[in-house]
């Protein structure tokens, strides 16, 4: 049988883990939260995995903003143009 995480265990040690984050680092998994639903449950460890590769890829808050931000705007650009 597959033993399911404790929630609140799990909250707990993302907790620690973003009050540990520089405030850069906080910043950029804060728009991460906002904007990329795949991360709600995200561990720390998953989490910090993501962030570094973004930073081995060059990409930065702004471009990851950016990014997201482009992308919904085409999306409703494309859903608009359909009615």
């Amino acid at each position: 049988m597959i033993s399911m995480p404790n929630p609140i265990i799990t909250a707990s040690l993302l907790e620690d883990w973003e009050d540990s984050l520089t405030s850069q680092d906080s910043e950029l998994w804060e728009e991460i939260n906002d904007h990329c639903a795949d991360f709600c449950n995200a561990s720390p460890e998953e989490a910090q995995a993501f962030m570094d590769e973004l930073a081995d890829n060059g990409i930065t808050t702004e471009q990851l903003v950016s990014s997201i931000n482009g992308q919904s705007t085409k999306r409703h650009s494309t859903a608009s143009s359909h009615w």
